[in-house]
């Protein structure tokens, strides 16, 4: 797929680039060695090669549309984790339910054009507003995707970060404390290890 895209920038730096990276992504191989085992040698007809010293760069120019695709709402990615996201007033929330809907098939389409999975059972929906906000929607609000019903949760986490419905930090701070007592225990499981002199 890398090698369809970039041939159709305009830049000729990048077509210079286009050359180097044709070379490093064309007809690799991969197999699996599993103790004495080896699978067969199978041809690589997607994706990024790990390992290379572009890979880093050549991933950043593989996963680089997304943030394109959607419509209505806004796409940010980073790695491999993507989160669609809008704004939109409490009145509107049928509508805005609607547009997520479209753009989240839109988003689907173009990981899957791209071969990039998607995992339907990692995908939450997080509202955020003040509780007089949220206390106005008469039912609980879904999104449908990939034919499965998506249940507003109470938070959610966003790399090391978990977020709230309301943005207290409440849920964030108990996550850190709790991850700092569980380390703070073993020091001191293992302070007797530790030279006195």
């Amino acid at each position: 797929m890398l090698i369809c895209r970039t041939p159709h920038e305009e830049s000729s730096t990048f077509l210079c680039v286009t050359f180097q990276v044709d070379l490093c992504v064309r007809d690799r191989k991969q197999f699996v060695r599993i103790g004495s085992s080896v699978s067969e040698v199978l041809p690589i007809t997607h994706g990024v090669p790990q390992g290379a010293t572009l890979s880093p760069l050549l991933f950043c120019v593989y996963i680089n549309d997304p943030p394109r695709v959607p419509q209505a709402s806004e796409l940010e990615s980073f790695v491999d984790d993507s989160k669609i996201f809008m704004s939109f007033p409490i009145e509107d929330i049928a509508s805005a339910k609607t547009k997520m809907e479209e753009d989240l098939k839109l988003a689907a389409t173009w990981f899957f054009e791209n071969k990039l999975l998607i995992n339907p059972e990692k995908t939450k929906l997080l509202l955020i507003g003040t509780r007089q906000m949220l206390g106005k929607l008469l039912e609980e609000t879904t999104i449908t995707f990939f034919g499965e019903e998506i249940t507003p949760v109470t938070n959610a986490k966003d790399l090391e970060l978990t977020l709230d419905s309301y943005l207290t930090y409440d849920y964030h701070i108990k996550n850190v404390v709790s991850s700092c007592m569980a380390k703070l225990c073993q020091i001191n499981r293992l302070k007797d290890s530790f030279d006195k002199g």
